[in-house]
């Protein structure tokens, strides 16, 4: 059997998975830094710059969304920066995968 999930039920799940997974996360200042780190349990995620508006986000998460919900790399970057945006109140215009934040 088929099953069809529209666009925003399939964001709306994945949102809720981001939350449920990562919703521990807190913003930590570094001083020195101009980067704003997101962690969770100590352990840095993604790194945000509010001079570009950019969102760094670790390569197991940003793997792991795109895998398990069949995404592109586009689609994954929108659905994260649209989380970390909404969750955090930052304007981040771009989200970027990377091997260390």
């Amino acid at each position: 059997m088929k099953y069809v999930i529209t666009e925003s039920r399939l964001n709306n799940f994945i949102t809720n998975w981001l939350e449920s997974e990562y919703g521990d996360m807190e913003k930590f200042k570094h001083p020195g830094y101009e980067e704003l780190f997101l962690s969770q349990e100590g352990m840095f995620k993604m790194s945000y710059i509010s001079r570009t508006k950019r969102l760094y986000v670790k390569d197991n998460i940003w793997d792991f969304v795109r895998e398990m919900f069949n995404l592109d790399n586009d689609e994954t970057g929108q659905i994260l920066k649209d989380w970390v945006n909404k969750k955090f109140g930052l304007r981040a215009k771009l989200a970027h995968r990377v091997e260390e934040v």
